[in-house]
């Protein structure tokens, strides 16, 4: 009569390409909402997020996840950990508070991002508007896709990798181009090399 499933104990959910692993929480099928505790895990086709607990709503597309959140997207090859993960499933943003961390995947090192908030989503795709790529010079023009990125961070922020380590007060980076923003008096340095600047 409610229309609400309750799991208590281990459960497998498939709803077209999203699998849902959990051992606890409900679904309102009538409301489309959903709670699941006990570290449940859901993957679609380019993500996959495991937490403490979960709950989203799917007529909205807002969703949080708490609690040692491991978010990877396999799509870019990027993985957020945080505490605390607001998502919007059809703007597809992130929101990650209380101590994320951000890991961008690459051929020869990772570079690992911290800061007191992380803020990512896709890049808006026009197809009459080429941007450049400034790291291949000034006659490629790249046109970005669907699965692209970009993520801002805010305030403390730490970059680390092998080759370069920088701090900063906020940070912007894009998936086109693969360039580091920093702003508010960085400091970068690379091996045995210390840049200053305002940006």
């Amino acid at each position: 009569d409610t229309e609400i499933a309750t799991f208590i104990t281990a459960t497998h959910i498939k709803n077209g390409k999203r699998k849902i692993f959990t051992k606890d929480g409900f679904y309102d099928l009538k409301n489309k909402k959903a709670f699941f505790g006990k570290r449940p895990t859901i993957e679609d086709s380019t993500s996959t997020i495991t937490a403490e607990n979960i709950a989203f709503e799917d007529s909205t597309g807002y969703g949080e996840a708490a609690g040692n959140v491991v978010y990877k997207d396999t799509a870019q090859g990027f993985v957020i950990l945080s505490n605390n993960l607001k998502s919007n499933s059809k703007s597809g943003s992130l929101l990650a508070t209380q101590k994320p961390l951000l890991i961008i995947k690459q051929d020869a090192d990772s570079i690992y991002i911290s800061a007191d908030t992380l803020f990512s989503a896709k890049i808006k795709q026009d197809s009459s508007q080429y941007k450049k790529d400034t790291i291949k010079g000034k006659l490629v023009l790249t046109k970005p896709d669907s699965t692209l990125r970009y993520f801002e961070a805010y305030y403390h922020v730490r970059i680390f990798s092998d080759s370069v380590q920088a701090i900063s007060d906020s940070m912007y980076f894009s998936g086109i181009d693969s360039i580091f923003k920093l702003f508010k008096n960085p400091v970068i340095w690379s091996q045995d090399n210390q840049i200053l600047g305002d940006t």
